[in-house]
């Protein structure tokens, strides 16, 4: 359920997620790297404060 990896227990054979690739991606380039429509979907101003 959780980790990088998609395990099939009955023959233990472990499939990569799509988090694994994204998680290579950033460790090969040793950066996160955000594509420009990706910081159109990023908004890293947090929400105001509830009242």
């Amino acid at each position: 359920r959780f980790g990088l990896h998609w395990v099939n227990y009955e023959t233990m054979e472990r499939m990569p997620k799509a988090s694994a690739h994204v998680y290579g991606a950033i460790i090969r380039a040793n950066a996160l790297v955000v594509e420009d429509e990706d910081e159109k979907a990023f908004d890293a101003t947090p929400p105001a404060a509830a009242h």
